[in-house]
């Protein structure tokens, strides 16, 4: 997609990602003509994370990436939405390889500065929840799982057809109390006809606008068609922000003895037309309309 992307603004041709949410995907300087009705979309899981954060007011918080390939996480794009907002500090950010051991983990000593300086931990170690399964296990060996600490782990992509408790060769009760009371965002998609779907739209609006029956040749004009409108997919409801990249809706879960409760849901809706004007960030916003409250320390020192 990132290859196809750059070359389509060549051509002129408008490109509809429904799968792939890299956030590179967003930079508009590079593709002018690309939008995206996929749920992966690493931007606004950042966007929801933080939206997260503030609902409950977590000021301070550490951060658990991958050694590699991070930039295609929404880890990544929470740093950089981070950068210049004063309401979250970053206090520690720790390097993981996804592919050590417990022990190799623990002897890294990682987790004892992790610690000394966070108790609100977003972990994201790859695209997929059973990424994170090795550091749960550690953090639970070193004694970080109580009720100090609140883990919240973005999974951006169901590579695994089953959760990490219940994956065969594994010790299922030791992975379960791994999990216990952390919280995940999660994300299912079915979006190949919601691309079709809003392309659809576009040229139907389009060709009302201009009564040109070779506007489908114009990429410009059809992307700008694709931006800020909303329909019900298969996906259930598509919203399309003016940047035409989908605003998904999200819900956070606990994880308590290997069931699943829901702890925030966060519904997309586009913001005021006159802020998308000023700023592009406030075209779109999540709602919070199902909420439970708990307040946790920020760090060791509160």
């Amino acid at each position: 997609m990132l290859v196809i992307g750059r070359l389509a603004p060549r051509w002129n041709v408008p490109i509809i990602a429904h799968l792939s949410g890299d956030d590179a995907l967003s930079d508009r300087s590079v593709f002018p003509t690309l939008g995206s009705v996929a749920l992966t979309s690493a931007t606004e899981m950042a966007r929801a994370t933080f939206t997260y954060l503030r609902l409950y007011n977590w000021q301070k918080i550490g951060i658990v990436r991958p050694t590699r390939s991070y930039g295609r996480l929404s880890i990544h794009s929470l740093t950089e939405l981070l950068k210049n907002n004063k309401e979250v500090e970053i206090t520690i950010m720790i390097e993981i390889d996804p592919y050590s051991s417990v022990e190799q983990i623990i002897e890294t000593g990682k987790l004892t500065a992790l610690r000394q300086s966070a108790r609100i931990v977003i972990v994201e170690l790859g695209l997929d929840l059973n990424d994170c399964t090795n550091f749960m296990i550690a953090v639970q060996a070193a004694g970080m799982k109580n009720e100090e600490y609140v883990y919240i782990l973005p999974w951006l992509s169901h590579i695994s057809d089953y959760y990490p408790w219940e994956g065969a060769g594994v010790d299922k009760q030791l992975v379960k109390r791994a999990y216990e009371n952390t919280i995940y965002a999660l994300l299912v998609y079915m979006s190949l006809y919601d691309a079709l779907f809003l392309y659809g739209l576009a040229i139907r609006d389009a060709y009302d606008f201009t009564g040109n029956d070779q506007i489908y040749k114009n990429g410009t004009f059809i992307w700008k068609k694709m931006t800020g409108r909303q329909f019900l997919g298969m996906t259930g409801q598509v919203l399309i922000n003016n940047e035409a990249i989908r605003v998904p809706r999200y819900a956070t879960y606990q994880i308590s003895n290997g069931s699943l409760r829901i702890v925030v849901e966060l519904e997309a809706k586009l913001d005021d037309a006159n802020k998308c004007l000023l700023r592009k960030t406030d075209c779109s916003i999540h709602v919070c309309f199902s909420c439970s409250s708990k307040s946790f320390c920020w760090t060791s020192m509160c």
